[in-house]
């Protein structure tokens, strides 16, 4: 059976239990909910070898990733590529990454010439100890010319380690991934919980945005969200002494 269906608009529905993956899942590329029995219920394992979801789409088609656990992973859990997202009741767990490859729990990226809109809601990364040049639990980019638009709800990343390079924990940006874009990004995040990031090797960081281009434009919006216990080290940057 194949967890990434064979049509579009597909409910995909994944029962109680642990799913150990033999490789990759394949890449989806059409609208599909897939849902789960519930944080706690079941569980997709990636055995320190896969990723288990890869969304590339080509038009503002929906992704819809619900009521399950995920953990094992390699690379991510869940990278998308174009289209919108409805993310929700997710339980990321790092216990058993590969941890020289492993550098992002979620990654959403507009990068295509379409509208995008994603929602994250009840989403738990945590217990991550990596050694990669940066892993980053929550990302959404625009990389495209049109605009693209984010609510995060009761977000909470934890324990999270880097030995090898920075950790930014919730970041919003422009064209920090994909291949440029002049589109701006506006994000709200609500109820998000920071807690023991740790870098041993360069910065760490909780909620931020990022913009490069000088035509794209950053609104980011955090209500009601705290960040504790953030480590880094003492780092010399001559750039900004210049």
């Amino acid at each position: 059976d194949c967890l990434a269906g064979d049509g579009n608009n597909d409910t995909i529905i994944i029962p109680n239990g642990s799913i150990a993956l033999q490789a990759d899942l394949p890449t989806i590329t059409t609208s599909v909910t897939i849902q789960g029995a519930g944080m706690g219920e079941t569980t997709i394992d990636g055995q320190g070898a896969y990723i288990p979801f890869t969304i590339i789409s080509a038009s503002d088609q929906l992704f819809v990733i619900k009521d399950m656990n995920i953990t094992g992973i390699s690379g991510g859990a869940i990278m998308g590529q174009g289209g919108s997202y409805s993310l929700s009741q997710l339980d990321i767990d790092g216990n058993n990454v590969e941890p020289t490859n492993t550098s992002f729990g979620i990654v959403i990226m507009n990068n295509i010439n379409a509208p995008s809109s994603s929602e994250l809601t009840n989403i738990y990364v945590h217990d991550f100890t990596v050694n990669t040049q940066g892993i980053q639990p929550v990302v959404v980019v625009n990389s495209s010319p049109i605009d693209t638009t984010a609510t995060l709800d009761n977000i909470t990343i934890a324990n999270i380690t880097n030995t090898g390079g920075q950790v930014n924990a919730i970041i919003v940006s422009t064209n920090t991934l994909g291949n440029g874009g002049t589109g701006n990004i506006s994000a709200t995040v609500n109820n998000a919980t920071i807690d023991n990031i740790t870098s041993t090797a360069v910065i760490a960081s909780g909620i931020g945005s990022i913009a490069f281009g000088a035509a794209n434009i950053v609104n980011l919006n955090v209500n009601n969200s705290t960040v504790n216990n953030m480590h880094g080290v003492d780092a010399f940057i001559p750039a900004m002494m210049q």
